[in-house]
């Protein structure tokens, strides 16, 4: 998982309670109360509150509830905690992580899984014993460029001629970083099938090459948006109208058009060998972003809203609330 870290200008106020939760027992704090308030460069303010909580890592995933509150992982074991500090399902779970309900479910749930054993988690933080549902993934469908026009492919076997429909229904769902896509985007990141294995013995292993970079597509109206100028994308495509793309080294944010929403000046967050760069994406109009091993917040204009120099930040909820790490310990901020 991967977090972000906030950032305090000229704070003068001492954080409260540095509380470390057990596994077995539910952690209060006092009242919440607000302490310092922040204009940042986009005339956004945000200010903290008096909480604070030791955990090794806390994250916010919007759900089809939005949550009001974040899983928190200490050592190998995870729960719930709510922004006024409470841990309010004991960590004591091997595993919590956003995933839709059935195949393709529009309803999308945190959930506890320690097989054969699962549970759902409710708006309030109810926990609910499921049936635990191995359904998994379909195979992946790719989009590919080939000889001016798109092309469905599954294990580089292709399926002819390209439609919206067969695209809508053979997407698979996509998660990353509090985000979770069951429709298929309209418009996606593409890259041109360059080369052919023309082996008939094997006929299946159909692509040999493909171009090293990436255009944006649109699948309704199956042409191309722009060149194939970005050198790389988010996995998780567009989520809000904009996703992140990789241009001279560096990563930003563009609108459905091409348009840059921000510079390309951030780093992914994590690199993942099967799925490819994985960076943050719009959750209730904010972007958490890095810069090095600094964390920052931007909101969907592209406006800075804290500087990236804290070690963690999490996604923000619907209510502005958001949990940010500085010197080891995780604090409550809220965007007014």
């Amino acid at each position: 998982m991967k977090r972000i870290g906030l950032i305090l200008l000229g704070l003068t106020v001492l954080l409260a309670s540095l509380c470390g939760c057990d596994a077995k027992e539910t952690q209060k704090t006092s009242e919440t109360t607000t302490t310092t308030t922040i204009t940042a460069p986009s005339d956004t303010q945000w200010r903290l509150r008096s909480v604070s909580i030791e955990a090794d890592d806390i994250f916010y995933s919007q759900g089809t509830p939005n949550y009001q509150f974040c899983v928190i992982q200490k050592g190998e074991k995870y729960g719930i905690v709510d922004f006024g500090g409470t841990v309010i399902v004991p960590i004591e779970y091997p595993a919590i992580s956003l995933r839709e309900i059935a195949p393709h479910s529009p309803i999308t749930v945190l959930t506890a899984l320690d097989y054969p054993n699962a549970w759902h988690f409710e708006a309030d933080g109810t926990v609910s014993p499921v049936e635990y549902d191995a359904w998994g993934y379909t195979d992946g469908y790719d989009v590919y460029w080939h000889n001016d026009a798109p092309v469905l492919s599954c294990h580089d076997e292709f399926i002819k001629p390209f439609t919206y429909k067969d695209y809508v229904e053979l997407t698979d769902p996509r998660g990353s970083l509090g985000s979770y896509v069951v429709d298929a985007t309209p418009v996606l990141a593409i890259r041109e099938i360059v080369a052919l294995n023309e082996n008939p013995e094997h006929p299946e292993l159909m692509v040999e090459k493909l171009s090293d970079n990436y255009a944006l597509f649109d699948a309704k109206k199956q042409t191309l948006i722009t060149d194939f100028i970005y050198e790389d994308y988010a996995y998780i495509g567009f989520v809000d109208g904009l996703a992140a793309v990789k241009k001279n080294g560096k990563w930003g944010y563009i609108r459905e058009d091409g348009t840059a929403v921000t510079e390309f000046i951030y780093d992914a967050v994590y690199e993942d060998p099967w799925m490819g760069a994985d960076l943050y994406s719009v959750t209730n109009g904010y972007i958490v972003v890095r810069r090095g091993d600094k964390y920052g917040l931007i909101d969907k204009r592209g406006k800075t809203i804290i500087e990236p120099v804290y070690e963690n930040i999490t996604a923000v909820t619907d209510k502005g609330l958001f949990w940010l790490k500085k010197d080891g310990v995780w604090h409550v901020g809220e965007i007014l």
